[in-house]
């Protein structure tokens, strides 16, 4: 072939040559922008994505498991669970114990009775008041006395040959909480005791023996003391040597003044774990505190172990008014018809609430220096009469059982034992020696000798008469109403919280949605006044409710309706 024609045939391929050059480039090009453009659409999908998962979180998914999202908490109410430290050996065997003894349904006695136990030094001074108590109702009681320095002598039958062994008793110190659990294992021993008092030798009687027996029969809690006191005298008397098994947020404080039902004795009688870790690390002058057991033991290990089975206050009135390391004692002319009822009738922070009903708080009442004794023989039979028997609650229609939801103990802040000089002015709405509430007059004098005209029956039903009218007069009747979705079942339950207190107290009446609720709603207003609370077209997850602190709703209602 020729040169020439060579030239011409490569002169003819070249410009084809890169013709296919330049399209192939273009070709690349286009697919490397359309990979870059996908890129970014995934890119700006999966943000998208992200985004709205941590600020949108769905109910029950996983995504507030995945994502630290404040919302979590706050929009359903849950947060993402916390990694619980691994239980010792004895914890994991104080649990099961525990858990076993309370769902063992208790032994049912033909003839249950209740344990007085009587913590005392010596002689009772007060026999003969507890005698006039007990009296006709021998097959209800069983009494036990711990006398921690000298046998005591007794004058009354009842407490004849029912002394125990007794150890040495030092105030402030574990020793209390040593005498407690003997006198609880000796009253154990009898299977009709049901349920258990802790007395001093200083207390009395306020109801009679019937009223009594139903008060702590009738219901399924122990009134055991116990709230938070994050004060010197109360959380600042924890010990971190008590870790891991008690934990600072858990320390809590109490009279030390009970009652106890069977099952919560035989769990305490079991307890060695927590028994021993008071006993080692809660002592007067450790580690440069006072801490004494008696106060702190029951109602932390209680409240760590079944909470729900506490009423959380005690049912021993004690004044702490004066503000010193002991309670206020009566001498004889601090003693009157007036002071007893009074004490009756001592509200505490929050409503007493038995089985779903407003009650005394209060079933006995200390100190009483032994010279009070003539006096209070004569004004207990006649005090006694003129309070209202203890009614018990309406059975329930089983409907009524279903639709009413389960109650969760509020723990009470108040303060009542040693030390706590602010807790007597949250404790008590009247004082003993007369306060907000009416008086009532005094039982009426006997006639002189030598008057002839004798009582009649109407006559001698005065004091009964006196007490009706002054109870009707402090009745002040007030309808609150309560508005609430119909949406969603956290307003029922918010309503039914309210309703129960309220109705409580005397001449309140509660209506809930008398006509049809408004949606998103949750109002509480007196009917024709004040409006308490007022939420209006909530939407999901009806946040402003949910933050609501019931409690407080609750206390501020009471105080502005009284």
């Amino acid at each position: 072939m020729l040169p020439s024609t060579q030239l011409k045939k490569g002169g003819a391929w070249r410009p084809q040559l890169m013709k296919d050059i330049t399209v192939m480039s273009k070709s690349r090009s286009r697919s490397q922008l359309k990979r870059q453009k996908w890129i970014i659409v995934l890119a700006c999908v999966v943000s998208v994505f992200l985004i709205t998962a941590y600020f949108y979180p769905s109910q029950g998914s996983s995504t507030c498991y995945l994502f630290s999202s404040p919302n979590c908490s706050g929009m359903f109410g849950t947060s993402p669970p916390t990694p619980t430290r691994e239980l010792t050996d004895d914890e994991t065997a104080s649990e099961v114990v525990v858990k076993e003894i309370l769902k063992t349904p208790p032994l049912q006695s033909k003839n249950p009775k209740i344990a007085f136990m009587f913590l005392t030094p010596g002689t009772l001074p007060f026999e003969e008041l507890w005698e006039n108590f007990f009296q006709g109702h021998e097959d209800k009681f069983s009494v036990y006395v711990h006398a921690s320095k000298q046998k005591p002598i007794h004058v009354s039958r009842y407490f004849v040959d029912r002394d125990i062994h007794s150890e040495q008793v030092v105030w402030g110190k574990f020793s209390m909480v040593e005498a407690e659990k003997r006198l609880l294992a000796n009253a154990l021993l009898d299977p009709d005791n049901q349920h258990f008092v802790l007395l001093s030798d200083s207390c009395i009687p306020l109801h009679s023996f019937d009223y009594v027996y139903n008060y702590l029969m009738y219901t399924n809690v122990s009134f055991i003391d116990c709230f938070v006191d994050p004060g010197p005298h109360g959380t600042g008397r924890y010990s971190e040597h008590m870790m891991p098994e008690v934990e600072k947020h858990e320390f809590r404080k109490g009279s030390q003044w009970f009652t106890m039902k069977r099952q919560h004795a035989i769990v305490m009688m079991a307890d060695s774990l927590y028994y021993t870790k008071f006993k080692l690390h809660c002592r007067p002058n450790m580690d440069g505190r006072n801490c004494y057991s008696d106060e702190h033991y029951l109602p932390t290990f209680f409240r760590m172990k079944d909470p729900a089975g506490l009423a959380n206050w005690s049912v021993t009135f004690v004044d702490w008014s004066e503000g010193k390391w002991h309670p206020r004692a009566f001498r004889t002319q601090d003693v009157s018809y007036d002071l007893l009822r009074n004490i009756t009738r001592t509200l505490l922070s929050s409503p007493c609430m038995w089985n779903g009903m407003k009650r005394p708080c209060f079933l006995f009442a200390r100190k009483f220096y032994p010279e009070t004794l003539g006096q209070l023989i004569h004004l207990f039979s006649n005090y006694t009469k003129g309070l209202r028997p203890l009614t018990m609650a309406p059975k329930k229609r089983k409907a009524d059982e279903e639709a009413e939801p389960a109650k969760s103990p509020v723990e009470s802040t108040r303060m009542v034992t040693r030390g706590s000089e602010a807790a007597a002015r949250r404790q008590t709405r009247s004082s003993t020696q007369g306060g907000d509430v009416k008086s009532v007059k005094p039982v009426p004098k006997k006639p002189a000798a030598g008057r002839k005209k004798s009582k009649t029956k109407k006559e001698e039903a005065k004091p009964d008469e006196e007490v009706d009218k002054v109870e009707d007069e402090e009745v002040n009747t007030k309808t609150i109403v309560i508005e609430r979705c119909m949406q969603c079942n956290s307003f029922k339950t918010r309503a039914d919280q309210v309703r129960a207190s309220l109705e409580s107290l005397p001449g309140i009446t509660v209506k809930t949605n008398p006509v049809k609720p408004r949606r998103g709603c949750f109002e509480i207003r007196e009917e024709g006044g004040e409006k308490f609370i007022s939420l209006l077209d909530m939407k999901r997850p009806f946040k402003p409710m949910k933050e609501l602190n019931m409690q407080e709703v609750i206390d501020n209602i009471i105080q502005k309706i009284r």
